[in-house]
């Protein structure tokens, strides 16, 4: 399946191979050995739940439902951003301050399909979310700052028939969500069928600055623009799911994911002068449509073997077309159209998966799992871009483009691994894993010769579980482990993104075919103390240490800017992450029935080769912090959560830097159910209404340019009739 990689089917052979020998070997060390029974480690029986976080080896956070329904969200990003250690910024998840591919989501621990968007899938089809610290052998170790695992429901215990329509206003702008689910059992066969509809619209309003200064520093230029974004919405997404249950034990599931979405959007921009000359373009119209089919169907069988052992077989088919229309008409002062431009965008992207997963529980307390996980997917990118020059335009400030660009990727990927997780005392557990990952990305197109990136990582895991015999209830962890960042499809892309006012401030943007993956080695160390009642305080350091870091990168080319990534070094990221959770009856005797949690993360990171200060890995956010509050009592619930953010001042690179404010964000939700099938339920999210303030500078020997932006962040008002049945 790959140069230079093994052969897929020896690495099936070797992954299928592995644990009869581990076997083997664990059964000839207890014929040699004599083990006195007071000595032997004592196997930890569990009674009632299980509860993940306390007894799993691995070091992971698990949310289930009844803490993240409390908002009646109707996406997941709403969902992730109040839990601990996730922020999200521009819908971009962000764990411990990191996005821009640190962060891993995965879906039922499998990386997401192309063009899937994970607000695509209803939280009420969610059974839990898992936040992995470090990382783990079965899942991809593409997880520098951590991994999101969300997992679905499973099983159907009873039927079920819910609707939920809520009706939302956001200043102004109306949206209904539509989300029915029906789900029963038929003998051995279950089934859910969600659907989710959505329409409404969006109106976002923004205020631009604009400077230009000389190499003294001296005002060249200021003005500012008036930005608003105007349009609609409306999708659906139906969710199937069939689950068979055969007399042997094993299980079949067909899970599948039709969804279709179209927006439409018109932005204009005017630009005000407040001193200098006029800018060739000073207003903008732009009409944006975009619509997206997604098709995605995966297979699972579980087959049960013998000794209490399991083979794991999965099969995804994925597709994903994406069709978007631009037509931008730039205007001069005197409102005269300067520069037409019609940009066609048809995208299609195809991908098969396979994982297998052999899990063996050894009677010494072991749980072997080997396995592999493969993938191949290509991306069809057919781009249009058609310009003209109306009557009256200046032709020597305007170099109209025709282009036809074709441009396809193809990425295969293959992984092995291995890991065994080991109850050594009653006191000490220990995870050692490893996993080899193999990605080759092959590119082309009509205009360059085909360019092939290749990365091969090796990533050994080691983590422990300390319990402390005297402190029942106290426990220690620590992960060591390597983990990798891969170059995106835009990374290595050599097509050009052309601006069409191309500027220090508003450059081309073109990919780096020889882009090389971010490396890192990953140390985190945590100490967890477990309350009654399901409170919980802990408290985790981590630290990362990143090579070949990529970073932007400006040149000046055929008298036009353009940025383009490279690998820039080294980095250094460490923080601190606080988290406690407990009802306020364990304080005080007569309390109110009131669950309290609070989250808070500290981090420092370091790109050597940027000039400090403020040299920040990815913008990874220095400080934040999450407080909630949850009241419940006979058929009424409230509750409410409150974030804070500091971003501040960042140096991106040499020449680049930017600024982002403060955010405070509260949300509130109240619950009144009118009896057991009807409840309401009415939320407010960023009730504070802050507007968002960011500023980016760029920074030359002829001057500098900053732009900064002001972005009003509208309150959302949801009324939500629910009904279970």
């Amino acid at each position: 399946m790959f140069s230079r990689f093994p052969p897929f089917p020896f690495a099936l052979l070797v992954t299928l191979f592995m644990p009869w020998c581990a076997f083997a070997q664990t059964s000839s060390n207890s014929t040699a050995v004599t083990v006195n029974k007071e000595d032997a480690p004592q196997k930890v029986e569990i009674t009632g739940k299980y509860e993940e976080r306390r007894h799993d080896t691995a070091s992971k956070i698990v949310v289930n439902r009844d803490e993240f329904l409390r908002f009646g969200d109707s996406n997941v990003s709403d969902v992730l951003k109040r839990l601990p250690g996730i922020s999200s910024n521009g819908g971009q998840i962000r764990f411990r301050g990191l996005g821009n591919g640190y962060t891993q989501v995965l879906l039922n621990g499998e990386q997401t399909p192309p063009g899937f968007q994970i607000d695509s899938l209803s939280p009420d089809l969610i059974e839990k979310i898992e936040i992995l610290r470090s990382a783990s052998a079965e899942f991809s170790t593409q997880a520098i700052a951590g991994t999101i695992n969300i997992v679905t429901l499973k099983t159907v215990k009873a039927a079920v028939r819910q609707v939920k329509l809520s009706l939302g206003d956001e200043t102004g702008d109306r949206s209904v969500f539509l989300n029915l689910n029906h789900s029963d059992n038929v003998g051995a066969l279950s089934y859910t069928l969600n659907t989710h509809i959505v329409y409404g619209f969006t109106g976002q309003p923004s205020v631009y600055q604009r400077q230009v200064t000389d190499a003294q520093g001296e005002l060249k230029y200021l003005s500012h623009s008036n930005y608003q974004i105007k349009g609609n919405y409306n999708g659906i997404a139906l969710t199937p799911r069939l689950n068979w249950k055969f007399q042997n034990g094993d299980t079949f599931t067909l899970q599948s994911l039709l969804r279709i979405n179209r927006n439409g959007n018109h932005n204009s921009e005017d630009e005000i002068l407040d001193f200098g000359s006029p800018s060739y373009i000073s207003k903008q119209k732009t009409d944006f449509h975009t619509e997206a089919v997604n098709v995605n169907n995966n297979l699972n069988w579980i087959h049960k073997l013998g000794d209490g052992s399991k083979l794991d077989l999965k099969l995804g088919l994925n597709f994903t077309k994406r069709v978007f229309f631009t037509d931008f008409t730039g205007f001069d002062q005197a409102n005269q159209a300067q520069i037409q431009s019609n940009r066609y965008n048809n995208t299609s992207d195809s991908s098969v998966t396979n994982q297998g997963k052999y899990s063996l529980n050894s009677a010494n307390d072991h749980t072997f799992i080997t396995g592999w996980d493969a993938s191949f997917q290509q991306k069809n990118d057919y781009f249009r871009q058609m310009d003209s020059m109306p009557a009256g335009a200046d032709p020597l400030k305007f170099d109209p483009r025709n282009l036809n660009q074709t441009y396809t990727v193809r990425v295969k990927r293959l992984a092995i691994f291995a890991q065994d997780e080991w109850n050594v005392t009653k006191a000490l557990s220990l995870y050692l894993g490893l996993r080899w990952e193999g990605v080759e990305t092959g590119s082309s197109s009509d205009s360059s010769r085909r360019s092939t990136n290749r990365v091969q990582v090796t990533s050994p895991i080691v983590q422990t579980l300390y319990k402390f015999l005297g402190y029942k209830n106290t426990q220690m962890r620590f992960a060591l482990a390597r983990t990798y960042r891969p170059p995106t499809f835009n990374d290595l892309s050599t097509r050009i993104i052309f601006s069409n006012e191309n500027a220090a401030d508003r450059p081309d943007s073109q990919g780096n075919p020889n882009l090389r993956p971010e490396l890192a080695w990953g140390v985190d160390l945590g100490i967890e103390h477990f309350l009654g009642k399901g409170g919980l305080l802990s408290a985790n350091l981590f630290t990362r240490r990143i090579n070949e870091v990529i970073s932007p990168e400006m040149r000046l080319a055929d008298k036009r800017y353009v940025v383009m990534p490279v690998n820039a070094g080294r980095g250094q990221s460490h923080g601190i992450e606080l988290e406690a959770k407990f009802p306020l009856s364990l304080l005080l005797q007569n309390a109110p029935a009131i669950d309290f949690r609070f989250s808070m993360n500290r981090t420092w990171s370091r790109v050597a080769s940027v000039p400090g200060p403020h040299n920040r890995l990815a913008g990874q956010t220095p400080l934040s912090f999450n407080l909630g509050l949850d009241y419940k009592r006979d058929q009424f619930s409230l509750g409410g959560s409150f974030s804070w953010k500091n971003s501040g001042n960042l140096r991106t690179s040499a020449w680049q830097a930017s600024y982002a404010s403060v955010t405070r964000n509260l949300d509130l939700y109240g619950v009144w159910a009118l009896n057991k099938q009807f409840q309401v339920r009415v939320t407010g999210t960023n009730l504070l209404h802050q507007d968002n303030l960011s500023q980016n500078s760029a920074y030359f020997e002829s001057g500098g340019i900053t732009q900064s932006t002001r972005t009003s962040n509208p309150t959302m008002v949801r009324i939500a009739l629910e009904s279970t049945f």
